[in-house]
Formats: structure tokens, C-alpha cells, sequence
């Protein structure tokens, strides 16, 4: 939603520069127009940079998480071991997951970038609640 709203009022100040600078040259307002392009594409990269970071992070909690029921599964009576490899068995689908998250993630253009961001953020919320019972 932030970005939502800062891409808006990128938007928003493009258009203000061009009506204010309808005096000036063509040049003067199309190299504004240009730098405010670059700006919200640096943001656009920021953001997705960021998710991915975020999404590596995860990942690593993921590995965690696993190594730790599968240590389990050494000390764990029938029952218990039913419950960790049902466990197990979530999480390496998760993983899966992830990696398809991932390339979303890369595939993302500008114009789908906040449904994909939104998308990926709730898969993350609900995975962290995966690892955490």
C-alpha cells in the first residue's frame, strides 16, 4: 500500500512538472519526465530487492526449522514421528513453494508489481506461522 502510494505521487508530480514546465523547453520537461520514470523504477528495484532478501531469509528459517524436526525424529516414539514427518513433509512444501515465489518475484513487472508483492507478503505471513507451531 506504501508504495502504492508513493508511485502515485510520483504520478501525480510527473504530471504537475509537465503542466509547470509547459513554458520551459521540450528538452527541459521530457529530462524531468525521464528522471521521475528512473525514480520510480529505482524504487520498483528497491522493493523487489528487498522481498528478496526477505524471501532468502525464510528460506534459511525453513532449513532451520527442518534440520530441527528431523533431529527430532531420532529421539520421537511412532506417534510423535507421524506428527514431525507431517511436519516435514509442510515445510519441504513450502520450500517448493518458495523457489515458485521466487521466480514471481523475478518475473514481476512494474505494472503487476504491488498484486505480486501483496501475493508474495501473505505467502510469507503464512509460512511464518507454519514454522513458529
Amino acid at each position: 500500500m506504501k508504495a502504492k502510494k508513493v508511485i502515485n505521487l510520483l504520478l501525480i508530480a510527473c504530471f504537475s512538472m509537465t503542466i509547470f514546465t509547459a513554458c520551459d523547453t521540450n528538452d527541459t520537461a521530457g529530462e524531468k519526465m525521464e528522471e521521475a520514470g528512473e525514480d520510480v523504477a529505482d524504487m520498483f528495484r528497491t522493493e523487489r530487492e528487498e522481498m528478496r532478501a526477505e524471501l532468502n531469509d525464510l528460506g534459511d528459517d525453513i532449513d532451520e526449522r527442518m534440520e530441527e524436526l528431523e533431529a527430532d525424529l531420532e529421539n520421537a516414539d511412532a506417534e510423535a514421528e507421524a506428527e514431525i514427518n507431517e511436519q516435514l513433509n509442510n515445510l519441504k512444501q513450502k520450500k517448493n513453494e518458495l523457489s515458485q515465489q521466487m521466480n514471481k518475484l523475478g518475473n514481476s513487472i512494474a505494472e503487476n508489481w504491488q498484486d505480486v508483492k501483496n501475493d508474495v507478503s501473505t505467502w510469507m505471513e503464512n509460512v511464518e506461522r507454519d514454522i513458529e507451531s
